[in-house]
């Protein structure tokens, strides 16, 4: 049992977590966490009934494909037969300071290190990782805004420009967008059919 501890301390200087946690039976049956890579770390995202495969994507920074495949979701409506999904972390940065928990996912069938406790907002790296520390980049309007209309470009086939003007039209909320922009599209059918007649 010495050895585990060892190899917990290791693991948390290797990552600058503070602590890894998990239990006991778990440790004997992932030693994996040894030789863990980026890959294998994960944020929860705890899913609400009005989310979308691509609104979690955009709020937490990702590709959609990237969630599906971490997921094994075979469709975007699959997500809707989850209450969580796991986001994978993108930077090493985002452990610095964090408690990091082993634990066997059943729906994924693997084992994996998910961040349970961020880290405090006020935490600075020290001086020896500061400069190891990518700047850590913070979306703004415009960024969000062309993410999101790039999103709504891939899924609607419209040109960005109407995308850009829905999204601003709706707050950036990209389901009104969305909807709205086909109760458009609809109209317009609708009178070039009625205007053939």
């Amino acid at each position: 049992m010495r050895r585990h501890g060892v190899w917990k301390d290791a693991f948390a200087r290797r990552w600058k977590v503070d602590e890894l946690l998990v239990d006991e039976d778990t440790l004997e049956r992932a030693a994996f966490y040894l030789h863990a890579t980026l890959d294998d770390f994960r944020t929860v995202h705890d899913l609400s009934r009005c989310d979308t495969l691509a609104s979690v994507a955009v709020r937490h920074g990702v590709e959609c494909a990237t969630i599906k495949s971490s997921n094994n979701l075979f469709s975007d409506q699959s997500l809707h037969c989850r209450s969580k999904v796991y986001i994978p972390i993108q930077d090493e940065s985002q452990l610095f300071d964090t408690k990091v928990k082993l634990v066997r996912v059943a729906e994924l069938k693997r084992y994996l290190l998910l961040v349970v406790e961020p880290a405090a907002s006020g935490t600075r790296p020290t001086q020896q990782n500061a400069k190891d520390v990518a700047p850590r980049r913070t979306p703004d309007s415009k960024s969000r805004l062309e993410l999101l209309a790039e999103t709504m470009h891939r899924s609607m086939r419209v040109d960005l420009d109407t995308c850009r003007y829905y999204l601003l039209n709706n707050r950036q909320d990209l389901a009104r967008a969305m909807g709205e922009c086909q109760e458009d599209a609809d109209w317009e059918t609708k009178e070039e059919r009625d205007g053939l007649r």
